[in-house]
């Protein structure tokens, strides 16, 4: 059985990749509704707020096939 913090949420660590993902991949989503919405600057702040995740975790797991991708997909986002 799942330990469960206060939240309800499982406990988890904060640091762990799996939370760390999941917060970028809003990021992302959020960037993705603001670009729809014309918000080009807005966009690229939150997809740049993912990319600082994504190469923050590729570089304590360099061999990271997903990561790597996330980070590819991230920078032509944002047109790199």
């Amino acid at each position: 059985m799942r330990r469960v913090g206060r939240s309800g949420f499982p406990a988890k660590n904060p640091d762990s990749e799996s939370l760390q993902r999941g917060l970028a991949i809003s990021w992302l989503k959020l960037g993705d509704l603001e670009d729809r919405f014309g918000e080009k600057e807005k966009a690229e702040d939150y997809w740049r707020q993912a990319l600082a995740i994504f190469e923050a975790r590729l570089a304590i797991n360099p061999l990271s096939v997903q990561l790597r991708e996330d980070v590819e997909h991230t920078r032509r986002r944002l047109g790199e």
